[in-house]
């Protein structure tokens, strides 16, 4: 017996448009997952400090942290905040802003990286910095999801018999 397959696209152009919003959003939500899964352990690295502009310590908190923790990784005191912000995973919020999208995603980090005072580093904002490679890397993560949910909708396989 003969079959063939025949692959139809389904859409009209405005379902297209549809398509990709709903791919847009998906992308949206899986960056930020992706960052916190692959990028952000990164930041608590020993090299950590140079690759992401991290202010300097001061010798005197270096030297305390290697007599009582006996290490010099970067943002990692007694790492309580790299376990706490590695283990818990929320999905991102995505919004409608004038110029299109935005992704948040919430990072359950200790108060100490956003309460802190005058003089002292911006741990939140270390945490979160990213590297030009790391951003062209979310957008490869953002541009797949598109192109996989376009896709899952273009592309119907009907089985003629």
């Amino acid at each position: 017996m003969f079959s063939s397959i025949t692959v139809e696209s389904l859409n009209a152009p405005s379902d297209d448009a549809k398509t990709f919003e709903k791919g847009m959003v998906a992308g949206l939500r899986e960056a930020p997952a992706h960052w916190q899964r692959a990028i952000m352990p990164h930041h608590f690295g020993r090299a950590a400090g140079p690759k992401y502009g991290y202010k300097i310590r001061s010798a005197r908190y270096l030297a305390r942290k290697w007599k009582k923790k006996h290490h010099q990784d970067d943002l990692v005191y007694s790492g309580e905040a790299r376990r706490q912000m590695r283990g818990r995973y929320d999905r991102a919020r995505v919004s409608r802003i004038p110029t299109g999208r935005s992704a948040t995603l919430k990072i359950h980090a200790p108060a100490y990286f956003y309460k802190y005072r005058p003089g002292q580093p911006d741990k939140a904002a270390e945490v979160v910095a990213t590297t030009e490679d790391e951003a062209n890397e979310l957008r490869e993560v953002i541009e797949n999801t598109i192109d996989q949910t376009l896709a899952r909708a273009h592309v119907r396989k009907v089985r003629k018999l």
